[in-house]
């Protein structure tokens, strides 16, 4: 204890860095170095250590930051597709449930006229909108749990070819979010495998956009049913379908969602409510 209070100031401060004499040294005897050199090499590499250090806890932190926001991200997309699934479910139901009013309406017509053979078609057209109706009022099935897959082949390859899947996070997510939406509308039921790679990529690109939901079974009219809102406007929606389309704006506009702004989630749906 007296030698600690008497050393020299240069090995007192070896000492609160870790430093021992010789005599209490445990290592490799070829390792041990005298107080000043201890210090010196102190001086020198620990600001080297405390930098790399703050490096490193400063990577940690923006990877766990980016980690929470693709979280975040998958989950808002997760929603936004599960509501866009229940507008266009509500769009079918309504179309339908309009289409069967129009026939029973004109069923009505060509009974009063006694026009038997148009009679006869469109009885045959009502029970196609009733059985329509059965399967759309059919509960959804319960999710199932999920089980590990392997990667399909033709998406590996599809992978290869695109590099930034999974590493540049607003693509990836852009990619998801387009793919969901393709896959929310039944039209693009026919993509399978590459078709359906390469219609995402499309997509992305612009050269083309989604197709707009049909009612199957169900009658169109005006244009033979192109799809779009004939020049109307979302202005031009009733306040029922106007507030609707606010809530379900709340879960669809947004950062990972099916639509980047209102604007665009609005158009889209004046033209499947007019559709």
């Amino acid at each position: 204890m007296d030698g600690e209070q008497t050393a020299a100031p240069v090995e007192q401060e070896a000492r609160t860095l870790g430093w021992v004499p010789a005599e209490d040294f445990k290592g490799d005897p070829n390792r041990w170095v005298d107080a000043e050199t201890f210090v010196e090499r102190g001086h020198t590499v620990m600001p080297i250590l405390r930098k790399n250090n703050e490096r490193l806890e400063s990577l940690v932190k923006q990877q766990s930051e980016e980690l929470n926001k693709m979280k975040t991200l998958f989950s808002a997309s997760q929603e936004s597709i599960t509501e866009l699934q229940k507008v266009h479910a509500d769009a079918t139901k309504a179309a339908v449930a309009k289409a069967r009013a129009d026939v029973m309406s004109e069923l009505k017509e060509a009974k009063r006229d006694g026009d038997v053979d148009r009679e006869i078609a469109l009885t045959e057209e009502l029970q196609e909108l009733k059985t329509r109706q059965v399967e759309i009022d059919k509960p959804a099935p319960a999710p199932t749990q999920p089980q590990q897959q392997e990667v399909h082949p033709e998406f590996q390859a599809w992978m290869n070819e695109n590099p930034w899947f999974g590493t540049d996070t607003r693509k990836t997510q852009k990619a998801m979010g387009i793919a969901q939406i393709l896959r929310a509308d039944p039209e693009n039921d026919n993509l399978t495998q590459r078709a359906f790679f390469d219609r995402v990529m499309a997509e992305m690109e612009g050269r083309t956009r989604p197709a707009a939901d049909k009612v199957g079974g169900a009658r169109t009219t005006g244009g033979g049913g192109s799809g779009t809102s004939g020049g109307k406007s979302f202005a031009d929606l009733p306040a029922d379908a106007k507030a609707a389309c606010e809530n379900q704006g709340r879960k669809l506009v947004g950062e990972g969602r099916a639509f980047k702004d209102i604007t665009a989630w609005r158009s889209y749906y004046t033209n499947l409510y007019f559709q």
